[in-house]
Parts: structure tokens; C-alpha cells; sequence
């Protein structure tokens, strides 16, 4: 018996998801109906969240990288990938009115981390994301959850990324951040830092708090997007004077204005970054 004797099927749209397009295509039952599958506009390699990922599959594409790609990945549906759809995507990602989170299950063991560290209330220093990363990455995003107390003021790529560029938004406590390259360069090199964030404290800050990362996704075009689980790092309100005082001297490295490291003071402007043997470091200015 036909049930549906009388409909006129053809104009009627039947939405279903992607991954079961073909089986209603196939079935006799279902396969007169106009059939179309849903999608999250801007999903390019169609996992169900927005994220750095789609971002780097666009770029591949304006490269010529990379040919096929499904519909959604054209966001303004003028028929091509541009940096139009670029800008959409890095504006989906961030958009304050409709955040969106990436609940997924960690597949990696990469991971973005900060480290513990002293502020004191009025003082602005200078602390880093750091990457450990197995696996060849191009480019990543990640969300900051600072303390009452603890801004960033600002973000600036490392050595690690030279061709990348950052784009960030803040609401509320939360900082979302997307380090990418437009060109598709990877990031060098597995561990250190990617991105120095520069933070201020004010008296507000209680005596211990806790910055969380979370939301880590880290993209490159050789493989599926990889998702880190969360980190954390403690920040206490103390301006560990006497701690530095106490501690002995473990490294002292330099950088100049282009992000170069050495041993010994460039001529001009130097970032000196002092570690210390009980793990804190300290970042001075000088003009040699």
C-alpha cells in the first residue's frame, strides 16, 4: 500500500541529516521526496561545530589546496570561497551573541598550557601560552577564562608563529582566541610559546585564583581536527619579591623587536625574560 497516495512528493522537501542522505535516496519509500540534508553554514569539514578547523580547510581552499568541499563552506553563497567567507567564519567563531562551545571528548594528548605565576595588584606582566604539540599544527583556538581581578590587555604571536595572525574577542571574563595563517604556514617546532598575553591585575584579584584554557582545537590540513582537553594555572596576588630574591638565576634570554632570541643583549630595545630555579620568571625591558 502506498501511504503517501496523493502527495505530491517531488514538491515536497524532505530535510534529513547528511550521513543518511543516500539510504533515504535508496528507499522506495522515501526516495520520490525532494531530499535535503542539513548543515551548520560554515562547517567545512562537516564535524557539527564551528571551529579553527573550518577556517583552515577555507584558506587551503583560496590557496588552491584543495578542490572538493561541501556547500555550507561558501557562507555568503555567492559561488566561490574567498576571504569573504574567511571573515564569516573568523566572525561565527567569535561572535559574542552566539557563542558557541566545542563538546567533544579529547582526541589528543597535544595541549595549550599556562603556567603558574605572581602578579601583584597594579602590576602588568607579561605571561605565555604555550603549545605542546605531537603533531604538525597550522593553526589553533582556544578559550581564557581569567579570574575576577586578571585582564588581558593584549596578545601578540611568539617566534613560533611569524605569519600568523590573531584575532580575539572578550566577553565578560572570557577571552576567545584564533591564531591563524592565511598563508598556511604551520607553527614551528612541538613545545614553547605561541602567543604572549599580556595581563593586568587589579585589587580585586584574591590571594590565589585559577586561569583556565579550554574549547583547544588545533588545525592543520594533513589531518582532522584535533580538541585538547582543558588546562588550568594558579595566579597569586603576591608580587614574589622575595621569593625571585631568594631563588637562583636558571636562564636569561633576550629578544628583540622582530621576536629573535639570544644569549647575549641585542643593540636597541631587549625583552629580557629571567627564569628562576622555583619555577616563577620575570620580563624587564632594556635599551642597550
Amino acid at each position: 500500500e502506498n501511504v503517501w497516495m496523493g502527495v505530491d512528493q517531488p514538491a515536497v522537501q524532505l530535510v534529513v541529516n547528511r550521513n543518511t542522505l543516500d539510504a533515504y535516496a535508496a528507499s522506495e519509500q522515501w526516495k520520490e521526496f525532494k531530499l535535503a540534508y542539513q548543515y551548520l553554514l560554515g562547517d567545512a569539514d562537516e564535524d557539527g561545530v564551528l571551529s579553527i578547523s573550518d577556517l583552515n580547510i577555507m584558506i587551503d581552499i583560496i590557496l588552491g589546496l584543495r578542490k572538493e568541499y561541501p556547500e555550507q563552506t561558501d557562507m555568503d553563497g555567492n559561488g566561490i570561497i574567498d576571504i569573504a567567507d574567511v571573515n564569516l567564519i573568523i566572525d561565527s567563531i567569535l561572535h559574542l551573541r552566539e557563542y558557541t562551545y566545542i563538546i567533544v571528548t579529547p582526541n589528543t594528548s597535544d595541549a595549550i598550557i599556562i603556567n603558574n605565576f605572581d602578579i601583584a595588584p597594579g602590576e602588568t606582566r607579561e605571561i605565555e601560552l604555550l603549545l605542546n604539540n605531537n603533531e604538525a599544527c597550522t593553526d589553533i583556538q582556544c578559550d581564557i577564562v581569567m579570574p575576577q581581578g586578571l585582564e588581558i590587555v593584549k596578545a601578540t604571536t611568539t617566534n613560533r608563529c611569524e605569519s600568523h595572525t590573531i584575532a580575539s574577542t572578550t566577553s565578560d571574563a572570557l577571552t576567545r582566541i584564533l591564531c591563524y595563517s592565511i598563508a598556511g604556514q604551520r607553527i614551528t617546532g612541538n613545545n614553547g610559546a605561541v602567543i604572549k598575553l599580556t595581563v593586568k591585575a587589579s585589587s580585586e584579584l584574591s590571594s590565589e585564583s585559577t586561569i583556565t584554557v579550554s574549547n583547544i582545537a588545533l588545525a592543520d590540513a594533513s589531518r582532522p581536527a584535533l580538541f585538547a582537553a582543558a588546562s588550568t594555572a594558579t595566579v597569586n596576588n603576591t608580587s614574589g619579591i622575595d621569593e625571585v630574591h631568594d631563588a637562583q638565576v636558571l636562564s636569561v634570554r633576550y629578544y628583540n623587536v622582530a621576536g629573535i632570541e639570544a644569549s647575549e643583549p641585542f643593540s636597541g630595545i631587549n625583552i629580557v625574560v629571567t627564569t628562576y630555579s622555583n619555577g616563577t620568571t620575570s620580563t624587564t625591558k632594556i635599551i642597550k
